[in-house]
């Protein structure tokens, strides 16, 4: 599973960073953004409740093209 930050959605209220920063931070320029490399079998579940709560949507999943 893969994520991205649709920065245009995005309010920055910090709440994917809050409930879960070893995947979501801020970037140097105050945007919060995924670390997908972070993201596991084990914490799937986790990384979806973060999207599920995002209060206008902003974190996408990526649905890579085979």
């Amino acid at each position: 599973m893969k994520v991205k930050i649709n920065n245009e959605k995005c309010l920055i209220c910090g709440m994917c960073a809050s409930m879960m920063n070893e995947v979501f931070d801020f970037n140097d320029e105050g945007l919060p953004e995924a670390n997908n490399e972070n993201i596991t079998e084990d914490n799937t579940q986790e990384v979806k409740e973060v999207m599920n709560n995002c209060p206008v949507g902003a974190i996408e999943e990526i649905h890579e093209e085979e």
